[in-house]
């Protein structure tokens, strides 16, 4: 790459610049020519690999229905929670920490925007608190464990978390005996650990692309979007330059790459 060249790693004519070799156990060393027989310009490349832990990290819980709690039923009763009771058992070596939050929501989409702010329930190996149901007064939760450590050779590590409520059906169902389900496809939704958000169309350097490329022409007579996606991926396919590779990498975008 372009900023690598000063230190010999971006240009091919300063390959070898960096690497050096010893065969006499360190006596004295040789930069380049390198390989088994000493006659390639290259460079080594060594990977470390240490079994060290990070600072801190954090495990989020998925989208926790107290309506439904573990009922396999398709329709779900309206209930009031009456007192909740959240319980983690954490390993907390000396040096670590595991700190619980809990947030509360109106919606089962964890990137919803109807989710309050996580808000601080304990610390500790033995988390144990008791919510007012009517103070909390939302039908989904979530819990976040942050976990922390000052000695990068031991981890704090959650052993078990259980939530348990007490509700009262606000509007009780009658029991149809004589309606059936016949078929249901709702599978989960998973949902990665990875917040995600999709580029925004109205960037300038895509409206400059679309114009550079003329993409309006491209999906032009196209009578669905994904008859539009497919036309695009095939003039991305066609329009990609298959040459030898150059010193100069491009930045990762579609107009540097084109």
């Amino acid at each position: 790459r372009p900023y690598e060249y000063e230190a010999g790693g971006g240009d091919p004519a300063h390959v070898g610049g960096k690497s050096f070799k010893s065969i006499n156990g360190g006596k004295s060393w040789k930069m380049s020519l390198l390989g088994l027989e000493g006659k390639d310009r290259a460079e080594y490349v060594i990977r470390i690999s240490l079994e060290r832990h990070l600072k801190s990290g954090w495990l989020e819980s998925p989208v926790i229905d107290l309506w439904k709690g573990e009922s396999n039923d398709i329709i779900v009763r309206q209930r009031t929670i009456k007192k909740m009771n959240l319980a983690i058992q954490s390993d907390v070596p000396p040096g670590t920490a595991v700190t619980c939050y809990l947030r509360k929501g109106t919606n089962p989409s964890p990137f919803s925007g109807e989710w309050e702010p996580y808000e601080l329930v304990g610390s500790g190996p033995g988390i144990d608190v008791q919510i007012d149901g009517g103070e909390f007064n939302r039908r989904y939760l979530q819990f976040k464990a942050v976990l922390t450590t000052d000695n990068p050779l031991v981890s704090p590590v959650v052993k078990s978390a259980r939530i348990a409520a007490d509700f009262k059906e606000a509007f009780p169902i009658p029991r149809h005996t004589n309606i059936h389900v016949i078929e249901a496809d709702n599978p989960p939704v998973r949902y990665s650990s990875l917040p995600w958000e999709w580029e925004t169309y109205d960037r300038p350097e895509l409206a400059k692309l679309r114009k550079q490329e003329n993409l309006d022409a491209v999906i032009a007579g196209s009578r669905t979007q994904f008859e539009a996606q497919m036309k695009l991926l095939d003039y991305a396919a066609k329009r990609w330059r298959w040459t030898s590779p150059s010193p100069v990498y491009p930045e990762l975008d579609a107009l540097s790459i084109v």
